[in-house]
Formats: C-alpha cells, sequence, structure tokens
C-alpha cells in the first residue's frame, strides 16, 4: 500500500441510500491531509490527473481506476496554492507551473520528467491556460498575463490591469475569448483576435475554480463571494452579449468553491460539503449528494463519472433525466 495515494471501496453512508438508483460512489482517492486542489479529464476520457494542494499530480486511467504515473509541481513548498495545471485541447500536453523558476513547463503527456519547453516569467505564475484552438498559451503572473505563440514558443503581447495575482486564465469554448480574473474578484475577457479587452467585471474574491464555462461557451457561472457561509451567491453571464442573466444564492454549510457541467451541458454541478446538480436555464436544484470537502469537481466526458474531491461518483443517466 502506498502512503500516500491509494484506492479503497467505498461503502455507502445510510444517508445516501436514497440516490443509490442515481449515483453510486464506488472509489475514493486518498492523499493522506492533502485536498484536491484540480481535477482534469483528458478529451477521449481515459485518463484524470489530480493535482493536490502540496503540489503532487497524479495521473489515473478511467478504465480500471488505476493511478499510471506521479510527479511533484516544482516551487516553494511553504507558498500553498501557488502552482496549476492545464491540459491542451487535444490532450496531448499538460502544461504545469515551475515556480522555483517562475516558469510554464510543457509536458507531452506520459513523458514527465523533462519538459518539452519552459516559457520564463518575471514573478511567480498563479494561473495557467490555452486559447480555445490552442494556437496561443497564457501564463498569469501577479499582475500581468504573458501571452506566449505554440511552436513558434515567441511572447507575442502582455494582458494587463489586475493587480493582485491572476488565478485565472481560461478560453471560452468554441468562441474568440479568453478570461482573465485575479484574487481580488475582477475578470477582464479578451478577445483573441487582437488581445483588445472587451469588458470586466467585478465579484468580491475569486480562486482557480470558481470560475467555469458550458461546454460550448454559453454560459459563464462565477461565484460571487466566497466569504459567506450557510449561502454562496452565484452570477451567470451569456457569452454572446456578456450581460449578467442570472443571480442566485445557493445553500450550504460551507462555501461553494468549484463547478462542472455535465458533458451535455444540461446541468451545472456545484461543489463545497455537497454537490448540488442545477437544471442549466432555470438554474433549479434537482439533486443534491454529500461530498466533503469538494474543492474541484470534474466530469468525464462521456458523462458517465462525476470526480467530486477524494471521490468517484458513477452516474445512471436515466434516472437523472
Amino acid at each position: 500500500m502506498e502512503s500516500e495515494f491509494f484506492l479503497q471501496v467505498l461503502i455507502l453512508n445510510e444517508i445516501l441510500k436514497v440516490f443509490i438508483d442515481v449515483f453510486k460512489s464506488f472509489l475514493v482517492f486518498l492523499l493522506d491531509q492533502y485536498l484536491i486542489y484540480n481535477i482534469l479529464a483528458t478529451p477521449d476520457g481515459a485518463r484524470i490527473i489530480i493535482l493536490d494542494t502540496r503540489g503532487d499530480v497524479s495521473v489515473w486511467n478511467t478504465g480500471k481506476w488505476k493511478k499510471t504515473a506521479t510527479f511533484a509541481l516544482q516551487h516553494d513548498r511553504h507558498h500553498a496554492y501557488l502552482h496549476a495545471i492545464c491540459l491542451t485541447p487535444e490532450g496531448k500536453y499538460l502544461l504545469t507551473t515551475n515556480n522555483n523558476k517562475n516558469t510554464v513547463e510543457i509536458l507531452e503527456f506520459g513523458k514527465w520528467k523533462t519538459p518539452y519547453m519552459s516559457l520564463q516569467h518575471s514573478t511567480e505564475v498563479y494561473g495557467i491556460g490555452t486559447t480555445s484552438d490552442g494556437k496561443y498559451i497564457l501564463g498569469g503572473e501577479k499582475e500581468t498575463v504573458k501571452v506566449w505563440e505554440w511552436g513558434t514558443w515567441r511572447e507575442i503581447t502582455t494582458l494587463s490591469g489586475h493587480q493582485h495575482g491572476i488565478e485565472v486564465v481560461k478560453a471560452v469554448p468554441e468562441k474568440p475569448f479568453v478570461v482573465t480574473a485575479d484574487r481580488q474578484g475582477l475578470i477582464q475577457v479578451w478577445r483573441q483576435d487582437s488581445w483588445k479587452k472587451i469588458v470586466d467585471f467585478k465579484v468580491k474574491s475569486i480562486i482557480a475554480n470558481s470560475v467555469a464555462f458550458s461546454p460550448h461557451g454559453t454560459y459563464m457561472v462565477v461565484v460571487e463571494t466566497l466569504a459567506t457561509y450557510l449561502e454562496t451567491s452565484v452570477r451567470i453571464w451569456k457569452t454572446d452579449t456578456w450581460q449578467e442573466v442570472a443571480f442566485f444564492a445557493i445553500p450550504s454549510q460551507t462555501p461553494v468553491t468549484c463547478f462542472a457541467f455535465t458533458p451535455d451541458g444540461k446541468y451545472l454541478l456545484t461543489g463545497s460539503d455537497e454537490i448540488k446538480f442545477l437544471e442549466v436555464g432555470t438554474w433549479k436544484e434537482v439533486l443534491t449528494l454529500a461530498n466533503r470537502d469538494t474543492r474541484a469537481l470534474a466530469v468525464t466526458p462521456d458523462g458517465k463519472h462525476v470526480i467530486a474531491g477524494q471521490n468517484v461518483w458513477e452516474i445512471d443517466r436515466t434516472q437523472l433525466g
């Protein structure tokens, strides 16, 4: 048995038996006292990549739910959360931070020891991303975002306007937009063809997983504030007009910190001390599952599994609707 990571069969708690026809939590990832910070699924759904709060990365085969690789991001261990990962759109490369050197490192999938390319930054890198077409890589520093062209590795521009650690650097799926957001809650939207800012918004605070997009980029979902217990405010924008279309509170004992959409775009999942399924459009809750310490969420591309913090849930979509 490995000391840091292992799988165990999870026996359902009595409180979850009401959901047994819809969901079965059949696996759990245990990482000592370290929480899961980010979860990525490859486009083919064959693997998931898990990053914990210590900066350790593990790669899992979803066919048998076996771990196939582990490695650690390079960073100062006294700076928790100062690390990030991102997949390129086709899933061939994994982008990681190396905050010992202030670089973004590009790793070819399966070749985890030697970077395919390293991109130098001026400060620590808080958030990383790519454009939806994979032509550009973006690295969020303390106050600026560097934009690099894939293949030539030229730094083509720098995006400015932030002041407090840029946690979020995300492409809008199927749209020519990139969204950046910093810890103080400033959200900026940029056009990829000109790298001009087209709009900005302000919420009370931002962390890496508190901004998400629906599968075809129709909606942007953002946590308004992480400071309120008993309920968390959520704001939603339509990306064709960038008009706000919904604002509502989600009751929870701990703040909502992460989102995921089902691949068909029908449901928005929210993560806190429970997972709530909201119907997209009405934003009404249709199902709630207890799931402790949910800091990251992902749904596999086939829609059959939800990875929520340390748990893997199997979905019966005929029961969910």
